[in-house]
């Protein structure tokens, strides 16, 4: 997945940006064998044409404003494994109307 950008964080991967012109993504488990634990803040930010993520149950935190104007956004894929949503994380996704979470 060239177009996300992801750095070592303390406990493990945080996605910390998406280029990506894709309207459905799916983020990996895993980055260079690191679990990914993290969307870091503002990393789906300002993405008009994101309709659909799917995080992997590695994944225990969205940081603040993640997903920040995403405003054609309709579904998020999350897994039990999520602990922390940070503030602002869905602001302005008026078409945010399903949010699924697998494993419960």
């Amino acid at each position: 997945m060239e177009n996300l950008i992801f750095e070592q964080g303390k406990r493990g991967a945080v996605l910390v940006k998406s280029n990506s012109s894709a309207a459905f993504l799916t983020v990996p488990d895993t980055w260079q064998g690191v679990p990914v634990t993290e969307i870091g803040d503002y990393a789906f930010a300002q993405q008009p044409q994101l309709r659909r993520v799917a995080l992997p149950g590695s994944v225990d935190s969205i940081g603040n404003h993640a997903f920040y104007n995403c405003a054609a956004l309709e579904q998020l894929v999350l897994q039990n494994g999520l602990r922390s949503v940070g503030d602002g994380a869905f602001k302005n996704c008026r078409a945010l109307h399903h949010i699924f979470v697998r494993g419960l």
